[in-house]
């Protein structure tokens, strides 16, 4: 069963912080090869949704969640990534 975890960036743990980030690096610079500056200064503004593997070592999927008025008037959601082995899962 997949457990789905969200947090305020100031909650987030190292650990948690660092597997978000990796899997973003992956997805969007290594394999879309897209290189951008990842760290935008927009994740203290945003809730954190994710979900990790099986074993904790790596994050399976991400997205931020901000608030309305926190980036835009409405809610917003950014940075969705999903890890390809658990793509079409």
């Amino acid at each position: 069963m997949i457990a789905w975890r969200c947090a305020p960036f100031a909650a987030l743990t190292t650990d948690e912080l660092y597997r978000i980030l990796a899997l973003r690096q992956a997805v969007f610079v290594v394999e879309q090869t897209c290189p951008y500056l990842d760290a935008d200064g927009r994740d203290r503004d945003a809730s954190h949704l994710w979900t990790d593997a099986a074993d904790g070592t790596r994050a399976l999927a991400c997205a931020r969640l901000f608030a309305p008025g926190a980036r835009y008037a409405e809610a917003g959601i950014g940075r969705v990534a999903t890890a390809a082995e658990a793509r079409r899962t």
